[in-house]
């Protein structure tokens, strides 16, 4: 990976100082009064249905994960989570609607990190838009897996690599389109290995994988949910995970760190943010209740068949995570000259 020292710029230092304010409203909620938090509506929280808001379709990873982890987690809190989608602007709609709302515990974002970590990297003004949000939750992580069509001649890691940095590299890999998750994490590998491949951007992750399966593409990193299916039947070949360790609903596939890309870590996740000023005792409430709802048997296992496996960080350490990946994926939109769709 490139590692020379870069200017800074503006958009740089405001990315800085969105994620200074992440933490600072973290420290927020520490100092807020505890017992505010139960006094909403005359009862204890939640004294009516939470509303949950999704930047992203019905039908998606965002809107699966979101409504089987919600589910779950009313039934602890009594009160019905409403779900609400409302797609479009690289999820900037979304959230700059709830970043706006009050913060009371009633209206709550679902998302992925990249509304976070890429878009304001890729969209002017994109931070400001949703620097009211704070973190509540994370309930899953779902690592990504490279794969490749059969008839490309690697059989690992160690053979692709040795493709990608050769003289005349022309591989093709296929991604959902510019910017997202899985264009980058191919574009870290490159970085990693110094190596080279050309980008086949595609409308949706549906249509990438299509062509993967049909050969128009060679390689690609993708959801585990959609490309284990292909690569158990013989359709695709899968070389590596993307998470720091071999994920359980295929421990015979090899972590990309263990295949020779030293470091290497790349994982979507799933949390619940909140509007700044969401009194600290419901962020811990909710905090706690979306933990023991992704760790419950049932959600765990469906959670594990799509590709993911439950975690329950403290709102801290989701705005470190947010600030580390931040900076990484930013270094790689710099390096590669990514440019939105």
């Amino acid at each position: 990976m490139n590692t020379r020292k870069e200017r800074s710029s503006p958009a740089r230092a405001g990315l800085t100082a969105q994620a200074a304010r992440l933490g600072a409203a973290v420290l927020l909620w520490a100092c807020a009064g505890a017992g505010t938090a139960f006094a909403h509506h005359g009862g204890e929280y939640p004294a009516h249905p939470i509303r949950m808001v999704s930047p992203y379709p019905p039908g998606g990873p965002v809107d699966t994960f979101g409504r089987l982890v919600a589910n779950k987690a009313s039934e602890a809190l009594k009160q019905t989570i409403v779900f609400e989608n409302r797609p479009g602007a690289s999820g900037l709609i979304a959230g700059e609607h709830v970043a706006k709302s009050a913060g009371d515990g009633y209206t709550l974002l679902v998302s992925v990190p990249s509304l976070f970590t890429i878009v304001p990297h890729m969209i002017e003004g994109a931070s400001a838009r949703i620097e009211g949000l704070v973190p509540v939750a994370q309930f899953a992580v779902a690592p990504l897996v490279l794969v490749v069509h059969p008839s490309v001649e690697a059989k690992n890691v160690k053979e692709l690599v040795s493709l990608l940095k050769a003289p005349s590299a022309t591989l093709d890999y296929a991604s959902a389109g510019n910017g997202t998750l899985p264009h980058l994490a191919m574009e870290l590998l490159l970085a990693s290995v110094n190596g080279k491949a050309v980008h086949v951007p595609h409308k949706g992750s549906g249509p990438a994988a299509a062509d993967l399966v049909g050969g128009q593409v060679k390689a690609m990193m993708d959801n585990m949910s959609s490309s284990l299916p292909h690569a158990r039947s013989g359709k695709l070949r899968a070389l590596a995970v993307t998470s720091g360790k071999r994920f359980a609903g295929a421990p015979d596939i090899p972590t990309l760190a263990e295949s020779g890309v030293e470091g290497y870590e790349v994982n979507n996740w799933f949390g619940v943010f909140a509007p700044a000023g969401t009194p600290a005792a419901v962020v811990e409430k909710l905090n706690g209740v979306f933990a023991k709802a992704a760790f419950a048997p049932d959600v765990s296992q469906r959670l594990g068949e799509l590709g993911a496996v439950p975690v329950s960080p403290k709102p801290a350490e989701i705005s470190a995570l947010i600030k580390r990946e931040s900076e990484q994926w930013g270094r790689i939109i710099r390096r590669a000259g990514i440019k939105r769709n």
